[in-house]
């Protein structure tokens, strides 16, 4: 090991199955664009978008809940993602420019104005933010042909290939999670 001496409490009143705002506690940003709870229930899958030439809504009053680009349809992406029956939220175009500081190593669209979609939770348990995440890049690829690129390596097998369906791209990330949950399973001190 590190020679660390390294003692785990077990939280009292707890279970896996409860959700931050059944705690009781306040909320406390644990990252400077995590404000609220329900950029952090978006936020698994919004940041597969930081692999991209999207914005991820930095710099904006509500990143993670917006992701577009310059060059995105946002009526039509909301108007598809809406379409789709996704649980949990519905999308709505919105116009934003996203304003960071520093460098920019993926050529973001920062102070520059992007058209995208808006999460707007209505159901966050049922909300799943890395299926919704897919259906956003395939929603906003089938809109804007030619337009989403990717920093190396690939970040989402199949998403980088053409013909392939939302559904074929989910059923390789589900076998995935089904392997890793079962790997983690004697490792949980909550069940």
């Amino acid at each position: 090991g590190f020679g660390v001496d390294l003692t785990v409490i077990k939280m009292k009143n707890w279970s896996r199955s409860m959700t931050w705002d059944e705690t009781g506690l306040f909320w406390v940003m644990p990252s400077p664009n995590m404000g609220t709870f329900e950029t952090a229930v978006v936020d698994p899958g919004q940041c597969l978008f930081e692999r991209t030439n999207l914005s991820e809504g930095r710099g904006t009053t509500k990143p993670f809940l917006m992701v577009g680009a310059p060059w995105v349809d946002a009526e039509k992406a909301a108007e598809d993602l809406n379409s789709r029956g996704i649980e949990g939220a519905v999308f709505r175009p919105v116009h934003f420019i996203p304003d960071m500081s520093g460098s920019n190593p993926r050529k973001k669209p920062w102070k520059k104005m992007c058209a995208g979609v808006e999460v707007m939770l209505t159901d966050y348990k049922k909300y799943r933010s890395v299926e919704a995440a897919i259906h956003i890049f395939d929603a906003f690829d089938k809109t804007n042909p030619g337009k989403l690129e990717w920093s190396p390596p690939k970040a989402i097998k199949g998403l980088d290939r053409s013909g392939e369906t939302v559904d074929k791209v989910l059923e390789a990330c589900e076998k995935e999670v089904a392997g890793f949950k079962h790997t983690r399973k004697k490792y949980l001190l909550y069940r």
